[in-house]
């Protein structure tokens, strides 16, 4: 899990493994659980599974939106890396707003 949340720090496309641990992390959730319920630890079994659940849920989510607008936002990190004042980061949002837009407008067909 703690691997998947530096992933989530790095740029794109390095962030997209935040998803894949997110799954391992997953699977080891599962399996921790069974095995502090098996030896009686039910109190313990369910409280990592809601908190740890939770934490999946925002790996897997954050990647999966990453990979959805790749494009926009890979563009935005590419832009601000390159910003060397203020106002040009301030560029660098404007233009990743109308970007965005973009992008959701042709796949919509608009």
């Amino acid at each position: 899990m703690l691997v998947g949340w530096v992933l989530l720090l790095l740029p794109l496309p390095w962030s997209l493994g935040a998803g894949i641990s997110g799954l391992a992390a997953a699977v080891l959730l599962v399996r921790a659980t069974i095995a502090a319920w098996r030896i009686g630890q039910q109190g313990s079994a369910v409280l990592t599974a809601l908190l740890g659940a939770g934490a999946v849920l925002v790996l897997v989510g954050s990647s999966a939106l990453s990979a959805i607008l790749y494009g926009p936002m890979h563009e935005l990190q590419q832009c601000r890396r390159d910003a060397i004042t203020v106002a040009s980061r301030d560029a660098c949002d404007d233009g990743a707003e109308e970007s965005t837009l973009e992008w959701f407008s042709s796949l919509l067909g608009g």
